[in-house]
């Protein structure tokens, strides 16, 4: 009976699978200035930056891992044939900024966005930092106003500035892009156009040109900015083309008369708004 019941134990000791620890954990994955993450488990460990799963081509070490944090990572690793894939996220440098917009009802006098960061992670769990009602938000046009909220994922809610009675809320909404939400009919992807040129897009038009404008057949780029792809809305954000860029030269030929937008995107997803005639 003895020998039965330790061949069991061995194989179910065998069957478990392999740990990876990660140095720092997952719980404080965001420094300001340069680190290092340090993998650790039984075995070969292999692992990517990219979010890719690993492979056995993928770099690689043995019962330990170093690896240094220069910018932000999702790191995936595993011991292969005896562990899961482990994933994590690290963040180093300033926090991912995230736009928000928000139309609210008319019984909004003030405007106020109250934002809840979970990732990354500044210490010990989840990072609250801001008490209700959270702080107040910028009218912008037609009847929107605008936040920024630093995070790269967590929630958000919006509400009339009043903590106690009379405060109004929304629900709490999950973020990790910017957010466009209307009030009267929730979470929109056609935004006004008023609303995809920020202070900061303009500054960098100074940076880029287009010509000719009125454009016929093709639009000419003037720029040093590496742009990776392009877009072409219209002034009601509806889609007409998404490419990857190749020259400095965008064929609009088959566009109808009207007013457009370009949104050029640069190789770490920035975007640059200019605006052109389609003749």
């Amino acid at each position: 009976m003895m020998k039965k019941l330790l061949l069991l134990s061995v194989f179910v000791c065998t069957q478990l699978p392999a740990q990876i620890g990660f140095d720092p954990g997952p719980n404080y994955n965001h420094r300001l200035e340069p680190y290092t993450l340090t993998l650790s488990g039984t075995g070969t460990i292999r692992y990517t930056l990219d979010g890719s799963d690993p492979t056995n081509l993928s770099p690689s070490g043995i019962n330990s891992v170093t690896i240094p944090i220069t910018q932000n990572v999702t790191v995936k690793a595993v011991i292969f044939s005896s562990s899961p894939v482990y994933t994590e996220k690290y963040y180093v440098g300033p926090l991912p900024i995230r736009n928000v917009f928000f139309k609210p009802p008319p019984s909004y006098s003030s405007v106020c966005i109250l934002p809840a960061m979970t990732e990354p992670k500044t210490w010990n769990g989840s990072w609250v930092d801001f008490f209700p009602p959270g702080y107040p938000m910028s009218a912008v046009c037609q009847g929107w106003y605008r936040a920024t909220a630093s995070m790269d994922e967590g929630s958000v809610e919006f509400n009339n500035c009043i903590p106690g009675p009379g405060a109004l809320s929304t629900a709490s909404f999950f973020v990790n892009s910017d957010v466009f939400y209307d009030y009267s009919s929730g979470m929109i992807t056609n935004p006004p156009a008023c609303l995809l040129v920020t202070d900061e897009d303009y500054r960098k038009t100074v940076m880029v040109k287009v010509y000719p404008n009125p454009v016929d057949h093709e639009l000419h780029l003037t720029t040093d900015l590496k742009i990776s792809s392009y877009e072409i809305i219209d002034l009601s954000g509806r889609l007409f083309r998404k490419e990857n860029l190749r020259g400095k030269k965008l064929n609009v030929s088959g566009l109808v008369k009207g007013n457009y937008l370009v949104k050029l995107i640069r190789p770490d997803g920035d975007p640059v708004f200019l605006q052109f005639i389609k003749k």
